[in-house]
């Protein structure tokens, strides 16, 4: 690949990145779970300031019940085996863990293999 063509590729990366940054709640996650980013969309959106979910891992969002089932174990072994999954999810935010509901969500976890 011409050079010129590489430097527009990562260009267009960069701003497509860039875009999802602006219009998403993003959080990123190690292959095991741990919390390793978090947009600003997501901690508005969850109640967390970053230092309080870095290094955590992502059963900080869920509830009991869903962080011992197989279904969860499951979501895990594919994410690692670098599958997307796609699913409405209940998840907790910082107000939930202080009595307040549970949100239903629809997300999107896409393994990025670097």
């Amino acid at each position: 690949m011409a050079w010129w063509k590489k430097d527009r590729a990562i260009e267009s990366a960069v701003a497509k990145s860039a875009a999802l940054d602006r219009s998403q709640a993003v959080i990123e996650f190690d292959l095991d779970g741990t919390i390793v980013a978090a947009n600003e969309n997501f901690l508005s959106l969850f109640g967390y300031a970053l230092p309080e979910i870095i290094g955590k891992h992502h059963s900080l969002l869920v509830d009991a019940s869903e962080q011992s089932s197989e279904s969860y174990r499951e979501f895990w072994k594919k994410l690692a085996g670098g599958e997307c999954v796609v699913a409405e999810s209940k998840r907790l935010s910082s107000q939930s863990r202080m009595g307040c509901p549970c949100s239903l969500f629809h997300s999107k976890y896409s393994p990025s293999v670097t």
